[in-house]
């Protein structure tokens, strides 16, 4: 019975995807599946994500995830800053296994479930670790190092560019998965992109389930982050740019 529910969730996965336009394999699909067990199974447990319905969980959270597949390119290394339960980070590694992913939150059991994740689904080339963000985008390791960051209900544009921007190469773009704010988080933003040396690219606008507004704001780093930023002690949420 158990495995004949699996089947059952599996084709579910599988056709809202192709309804979407995505064309998952038998692999991708296995791996989707058991995200979503382990989601629902360690979520009271670790908080993970207040959507528990698993129709929902496919829109809200891979499809979703998954609109951003078309902006990345092959062989790009991905920084996830705020990764939470993994979106958009792990739908993306299962449809793109050959690109490099390095997943960051501050709260070390949310780590814990994503290297769980990670083991269970067998991915390789994925790394997990605990540190805030403004710690992190000091760290030679990481600083100025990725091709792309992508980044979902994180934190406002203007604060957003200043936790991303500093992990990018120059000509490295930030991700932004966004609702339906857009016009007034462009705006506001426009100092931040102005000191951080970023470009708003391209904003692609999509629907989930014929109801949710959503967008992806790109932004591309033209020239090197100033070394003050990203500013510490939280200032880019309590005194955002």
């Amino acid at each position: 019975m158990a495995e004949q529910k699996q089947d059952i969730k599996m084709q579910t996965i599988d056709e809202i995807l192709r309804e979407q336009g995505f064309c998952p394999n038998a692999k991708q699909l296995e791996q989707l599946g058991e995200y979503s067990r382990l989601l629902l199974f360690y979520n009271e447990q670790f908080n993970l994500t207040a959507i528990t319905d698993e129709t929902e969980i496919i829109y809200k959270h891979y499809v979703d995830s998954l609109a951003g597949m078309e902006l990345v390119r092959l062989g790009d290394r991905i920084m996830d800053i705020g990764s939470g339960a993994g979106f958009p980070s792990l739908p993306l590694k299962i449809f793109l296994p050959e690109n490099e992913f390095v997943l960051l939150d501050s709260l070390n059991k949310r780590i814990g479930f994503l290297n769980e994740v990670v083991r269970q689904l067998e991915l390789t080339g994925v790394i997990a670790f605990h540190s805030r963000i403004e710690e992190a985008a000091a760290r030679v390791e990481h600083r100025e190092r990725y091709d792309c960051v992508v980044a979902r209900a994180v934190a406002p544009l203007r604060t957003l560019v200043e936790y991303a921007l500093p992990f990018l190469k120059i000509g490295g773009r930030l991700i932004a998965y966004k609702g339906d704010k857009v016009e007034e988080e462009l705006d506001e933003a426009k100092n931040a992109l102005s000191k951080l040396r970023g470009k708003v690219t391209q904003i692609k606008k999509y629907t989930l389930m014929n109801t949710y507004s959503r967008h992806i704001i790109i932004v591309e780093k033209t020239a090197k982050t100033p070394a003050v930023y990203p500013r510490g002690q939280n200032k880019p949420k309590k005194a955002p740019l």
